[in-house]
C-alpha cells in the first residue's frame, strides 16, 4: 500500500473483503488511515509497528468507550489476543466488520465498525468511537464523512442506521448531535434492543 491513492474506498462487500481507506482532512492535521482489524493479525503481513498500534489502541480504551462500544481495555498480550479474537469471531457471521483508524505515524485514533449488514437489502448499522485524547477536537465529522459517503456511493448502501443507548447520557448527547449533523433522522426508541433489556434511540439516513 502506498500513499498515492487517497480516494476513500471500501470494497464492494464491506464484510467479506480486506480493504483500507485513506482520509485526508483539509487543514494542518495529518492524514488518517483506516484498516480492517484483521489486517493487524495476519502474521505474514503484520509488522512490529502494526502490533504496537493495535496494543496501544486497546490499552487506551476507557469506561466510556467500553460502555458505548462494548470493547474491553487490555493490560497484557494475553488479554489483547483474547479481545481481538472475540471481535474477529463476530465477523464470521458476515454482518460485522471492525476497522482501526490511525494517524499516518501509526498512532491509534478511533474504531469504526459495521454491524447488522444486509447486502441484499442495501442496509447496515454503524458504530464509531474516538479514544479519550482525541475527543473534543472536531475529528468525528471529517473522519466519518468519507466513510459514510463510501458506504453509500461505492457499496450500494441505501440505509444506514445508528443506535444510541438511552441510559448512556454522555454518548446520547454527543451521538444525537452527530446524527443530526450527518443527516440522520430520529425514528423512535427500540425497546429491549438486542434482547438484553437495553433501550436504544434509532437514527437512520
Amino acid at each position: 500500500m502506498t500513499g498515492q491513492n487517497h480516494s476513500p474506498h471500501i470494497s464492494n462487500n464491506p464484510i467479506k473483503h480486506r480493504e483500507s481507506l485513506w482520509i485526508e482532512i483539509a487543514d494542518d492535521r495529518p492524514t488518517y488511515m483506516m484498516f480492517p482489524l484483521i489486517d493487524y493479525t495476519i502474521h505474514e503481513r503484520v509488522s512490529v509497528f502494526q502490533k504496537e498500534t493495535l496494543r496501544n489502541f486497546f490499552e487506551r480504551i476507557d469506561d466510556s468507550a467500553h460502555n458505548f462500544l462494548g470493547i474491553n481495555r487490555i493490560t497484557n498480550d494475553e488479554e489483547l489476543n483474547s479481545e481481538v479474537s472475540r471481535l474477529l469471531e463476530k465477523e464470521k457471521d458476515l454482518q460485522h466488520k471492525y476497522y482501526l483508524i490511525q494517524t499516518h505515524l501509526g498512532d491509534p485514533v478511533a474504531i469504526f465498525y459495521v454491524y447488522g449488514y444486509q447486502q441484499k437489502w442495501g442496509k447496515t448499522k454503524i458504530g464509531f468511537g474516538l479514544l479519550p485524547e482525541y475527543r473534543g477536537q472536531g475529528l468525528a465529522m471529517p473522519l466519518l464523512k468519507p466513510i459514510i459517503e463510501s458506504l453509500e456511493n461505492e457499496n450500494g448502501i441505501c440505509r444506514i442506521e445508528g443506535e444510541i443507548e438511552t441510559k448512556n447520557i454522555a454518548s446520547l448527547h454527543l451521538g444525537q448531535r452527530l446524527m443530526r449533523d450527518f443527516g440522520f433522522e430520529f425514528e423512535g426508541v427500540r425497546k429491549n434492543n438486542w434482547g438484553k433489556g437495553v433501550d436504544c434511540r434509532i437514527y437512520a439516513r
